[in-house]
């Protein structure tokens, strides 16, 4: 499931290393979910100050001793020679880093057999919409405005099962 918000506004930022960011985040999150969903879901703040994408899994969680670690560089929650999940432990500290510059920061909450939720969020140019830019591709249906009222908030989500 993809949708978008028609009336999410715009951030000024990095497209690019953005786009690192997010990759990041939902890379991990599948590869640590074998079984439920991931979800990824932005929303505005009602006082339209940031946006916030929250990439959401029921994967096998991070205990809570492992929550700050895993934004150090070279860190990662099962560091062992046995651990099961590659990388090289730089994915969220790069994420956490761009974030900072792009003025926003990155959260995460977990339960461990639960999943992980990092919420990202990010300053918004005011005065700015996103119906001043290109429309959406195709592949990605808008939210109706009725949907986006019902939430109280302008919200787009997408979702993943393995």
């Amino acid at each position: 499931m993809n949708s978008v918000a028609s009336k999410m506004p715009i951030i000024e930022a990095d497209a690019h290393r953005c786009m690192q960011v997010f990759y990041n985040l939902v890379t991990n999150a599948c590869k640590f979910t074998t079984k439920g969903h991931v979800d990824i879901v932005s929303r505005v703040d009602p006082l339209g100050r940031w946006v916030e994408v929250s990439v959401e899994d029921t994967g096998i969680g991070i205990p809570a001793s492992g929550l700050e670690r895993i934004f150090l560089p070279f860190e990662q929650e099962d560091s062992s020679d046995t651990r099961h999940f590659q990388g090289v432990g730089l994915g969220l500290s790069i994420a956490q880093e761009v974030v900072k510059l792009h003025g926003g920061y990155i959260k995460v909450e977990s339960t461990v057999g639960e999943g992980a939720s990092f919420r990202v969020r990010l300053p918004i140019v005011m005065g700015t919409d996103i119906s001043d830019c290109p429309p959406a591709p195709e592949a990605v249906p808008s939210v109706s405005e009725a949907d986006a009222a019902d939430a109280g908030t302008s919200e787009a989500r997408s979702s993943y099962e393995p």
